[in-house]
């Protein structure tokens, strides 16, 4: 095992054999079943023991970054086919798919089409002084007792009274 730990990176050799084999089949077959990489990783299904195993390893912060590593090394393996992928997309007949290609390319390299987004802050004074003071504006605005204003006794009560209409003359 010695040899092979020099090509693991230092999330896989953290696990134990079997671990490892374990996040070794599921990244080399990706729609293969947790149970099913269990048993090829040599763990037992014993009462369905490796779902279980698989079910408690897959939520494993270990196992996890080890497949998160593993996955990463694949992605980079691969980057070279999906250059070439790119490099057939620009020159092919399809209008289409090369600009599509085009712009994917011309994004990801620093060109590509540029947003502003624009931020405008209100800050509002909610204190209670600030908020009476607000409350005097207001009822000054409106000729309003302010203590009317805020529900309270509306000043002085008023006088009942009759009148009558005198005539100049």
């Amino acid at each position: 095992m010695a040899d092979e730990d020099f090509e693991l990176g230092p999330k896989m050799r953290a696990l134990t054999e079997r671990q490892r084999l374990f996040v070794l089949e599921l990244v080399m077959d990706p729609t293969l079943s947790g149970a099913e990489a269990a048993r090829r990783a040599g763990f037992s299904d014993v009462s369905e023991g490796a779902k279980v195993r698989a079910c408690m390893m897959r939520q494993d912060k270990k196992i996890i970054d080890a497949m998160h590593e593993m996955a990463g090394r694949r992605l980079h393996a691969v980057a070279l086919k999906a250059i070439h992928r790119i490099d057939e997309a620009l020159d092919s007949e399809d209008g289409r798919l090369r600009l599509k290609s085009a712009l994917g390319v011309m994004d990801r390299v620093g060109y590509g089409a540029q947003s502003t987004i624009n931020l405008h802050q209100t800050t509002m004074d909610l204190s209670g002084k600030a908020i009476m003071e607000r409350i005097r504006a207001l009822a000054d605005k409106l000729g309003v007792d302010q203590g009317r204003l805020l529900g309270g006794p509306a000043g002085p009560d008023p006088v009942d009274a009759e009148f009558s209409e005198v005539k100049d003359g």
